[in-house]
């Protein structure tokens, strides 16, 4: 009894021990990518009677079983011990993946518990067109093209233009199902929609492949070109391909012909990408009178292209080389008055071309007979001139070829025929004709020459009265008569003759024709006139003359009779306080004469100045100025006269804050008065502001105001009086 216990005890722990045994994948396959799916897959350790293999996705999904033993049994002299992936159904694996295997051993009567998982990586296979289709020609509609791998349960082909414009798919999986038999991994052009595919064609073909299991289909692989076979390629003949120009639109324009062509397509594009029109053609030929009417524009150049198909069951084929075709341009011509001339003026003289309607711009060009030199232009307009100088390095004492081209639709025509141009060899200048033969008002009026290309200095050449001289200029053509040496002799009211001459290489040129200058001033009054001087001992200004060495005023009036006022300071104003008689509410006519050459000129224009009515401030109109005088009129219209008390009262009621400021002032008035007049004048008596108050009332002014001193005058019906108010700098 004891011996029979041992045994069994024996018998029990061997069984435990076998048991507790494990295996896994071999460390050569183990976190490993295999080459290819008939990769041995083998353990660390062979156990038991054979083993069995669990594939599972890194999820935990498992795909499948495969049990060494049972296939040894079906397939003779297949291992017990070890695994391959292609002896798995094809639905369940897949390229480029990674997959988790475990092993489990089989003892005669019981499986073990499977061993720990190893990680196998599956080949990295590219799923496309295979490499024998690819960027070929198939031989025939029928032919079967092949991906690179049998990816999964079936693969599906999209198919589209070289443009990517979506032709259709190709789903092979389904297509197994429905039609027993067909490969659910191949495709055929003929097994697409009828009509959807064209002969002679290329297309991109790329591929998807189908997880049955997991009901999803895999993302595409790169595109593939493909041709499918047919007729020849064809373009424009010949003499119709190749920038060619058509001088009428009913000219017949042909293709080459394909032999076995049933129809052709013409395809005309513009800027390269807007297609205007299709034409199928039953013949190799079209012309340009059946494009639409707005697209048989003279200057425009098309692209055109060729394309064929003998079926009219499929679609055309893929075109040939394409030509460039369209009709003739627009052409012009330089204007026949403006060809065989000698130019002298390179800067101003303008050359035109004949205008053509429509035209977006014109381009010049030049030919000494070695180089052609285009004009700069680079944004062109419209304008059918051009000036010599705008063609770099234009040369003196040459004769030159032009032509014009002109630019419509968008497109340049051809240039036109040239005529000859001739630049002068010695090139003259004169005087501008704005100055020719006209009146300068002041000796300080720059006169300029025409401008001269290339030109060095000017010389100007003045007689008239008693001047007889030359004077140089280097600058841009100009001078001034009070640049003179003998400027003291220059009088006004005398005309002038001037001639000028340029410098160019170095050699002063031919004086050109003279032209008369009549020198005149008629100076008159630049401030109040015809208007009212605040006061009287505002500054009265005449206009500035150049080279006058001073003014004087005649002053016609009430209690003033041609009184010619002279200023000791030779100045060009005057003050009506500096005038004995003058009298306000009057009207005054002012003329002025200036002094130049030792000659005084004829008064000029007259100009009426009003003196202000009752009350005016008899003030030093200077910066300096810090006096103020109020004088009353007793000779006035019949106001009620104030004394100084009630303008002290008046004066007491208004109260103005800050004084000085930086920034704006602040008037009250508190007086029975219904409303008080408030004047601001600057310190020439200019008008700055003026604004009515009522009373118990209070108003800002003055923000805007430039820093200085202002007169402000407070006027009511019975009295009038002023205050000083200073605006200075923060």
């Amino acid at each position: 009894m004891l011996r029979k216990f041992t045994f069994l005890l024996v018998v029990s722990l061997v069984y435990s021990f076998a048991n507790a045994q494990s295996t896994r994948l071999a460390n050569s396959i183990c976190s490993k990518t295999i080459s290819n799916l008939g990769v041995n897959i083998t353990c660390t350790s062979n156990l038991g009677q054979g083993h069995r293999f669990e594939v599972s996705e890194l999820n935990g999904t498992v795909i499948g079983v495969y049990d060494a033993i049972a296939a040894a049994n079906l397939f003779p002299g297949r291992s017990k011990y070890l695994f391959r992936f292609n002896f798995l159904n094809e639905c369940s694996i897949g390229f480029n993946m990674q997959y988790r295997i475990r092993v489990s051993w089989f003892n005669g009567t019981t499986w073990s518990s499977y061993g720990e998982y190893c990680t196998v990586n599956t080949p990295q296979e590219v799923l496309s067109v295979g490499q024998a289709f690819q960027n070929t020609t198939v031989p025939s509609m029928g032919t079967n093209i092949r991906a690179t791998v049998n990816q999964m349960c079936g693969l599906r082909y999209e198919v589209r233009n070289l443009d990517n414009t979506f032709v259709g798919v190709y789903d092979a999986y389904q297509a197994s199902l429905d039609f027993p038999g067909r490969s659910a991994y191949d495709f055929r052009f003929s097994w697409m929609p009828y009509g959807t595919i064209a002969e002679g064609r290329t297309y991109k073909i790329r591929i998807a492949c189908y997880d049955a299991a997991a009901g999803v289909w895999h993302a595409y692989g790169p595109s593939v070109n493909v041709k499918t076979p047919g007729l020849a390629s064809t373009k424009l003949s010949s003499e119709w391909c190749g920038n060619v120009t058509l001088d009428s639109a009913n000219v017949t324009i042909s293709a080459d012909p394909v032999v076995g062509a049933s129809q052709y397509l013409f395809t005309i594009i513009r800027n390269e990408s807007d297609t205007i029109a299709s034409l199928v053609k039953n013949t190799n030929s079209f012309n340009f009178n059946e494009l639409p009417v707005e697209s048989q524009l003279e200057g425009m150049v098309y692209k055109v292209d060729v394309s064929t198909r003998r079926n009219l069951g499929f679609g055309f084929s893929d075109p040939g080389q394409a030509c460039n075709l369209g009709l003739r341009g627009y052409t012009t011509i330089l204007e026949q008055s403006d060809c065989g001339l000698i130019y002298n003026y390179l800067i101003q003289d303008t050359l035109h071309a004949l205008p053509v309607e429509g035209a977006q711009a014109y381009r010049f060009r030049i030919f000494d007979g070695v180089t052609y030199i285009e004009d700069t232009v680079s944004t062109p307009s419209n304008f059918t001139g051009i000036t010599l100088i705008n063609f770099p390095g234009i040369k003196y004492c040459t004769t030159y070829k032009m032509d014009v081209k002109v630019m419509v639709n968008g497109v340049w025509g051809p240039y036109g025929d040239a005529c000859d141009i001739i630049t002068v060899c010695n090139p003259i200048t004169v005087l501008r004709p704005m100055f020719c033969n006209a009146t300068v008002s002041s000796c300080g009026t720059n006169i300029y020459a025409q401008s001269i290309l290339y030109a060095e200095g000017y010389q100007f050449y003045v007689v008239g009265g008693n001047i007889n001289e030359i004077v140089t200029s280097t600058g841009n053509g100009g001078f001034k008569l009070q640049n003179l040496e003998n400027v003291a002799n220059l009088t006004y009211e005398t005309s002038y003759l001037v001639k000028c001459r340029v410098k160019v290489g170095g050699v002063w040129g031919a004086w050109g024709e003279g032209c008369a200058i009549y020198l005149q001033t008629n100076s008159s009054l630049t401030t109040y006139c015809n208007q009212t001087v605040p006061n009287l001992g505002v500054n009265v200004f005449t206009s500035s003359v150049g080279c006058a060495s001073d003014y004087r005023f005649r002053i016609n009036g009430p209690n003033v009779t041609d009184l010619i006022y002279n200023s000791p300071a030779m100045s060009n104003c005057f003050r009506f306080s500096q005038i004995e008689g003058v009298k306000n509410n009057s009207t005054y006519k002012v003329e002025v004469s200036v002094l130049v050459g030792g000659q005084w000129s004829p008064f000029g224009s007259a100009c009426y100045v009003y003196t202000p009515t009752t009350l005016s401030i008899v003030e030093n109109n200077e910066e300096t100025a810090n006096s103020t005088e109020i004088r009353e009129e007793t000779e006035s219209i019949n106001l009620v006269s104030a004394s100084t008390t009630e303008n002290q009262n008046l004066e007491n009621l208004i109260s103005i804050y800050p004084n000085p400021t930086s920034d704006e002032f602040t008037l009250s008035f508190d007086s029975n008065e219904k409303e008080i007049i408030i004047k601001v004048l600057d310190n020439t008596g200019r008008l700055i502001e003026n604004f009515k108050l009522n009373s118990i009332e209070s108003k800002t002014f003055g923000t805007n105001y430039p820093n200085g001193s202002y007169h402000l005058l407070v006027e009511t019906p019975d009295t009038i009086f002023s205050k000083k108010i200073i605006k200075m700098s923060k």
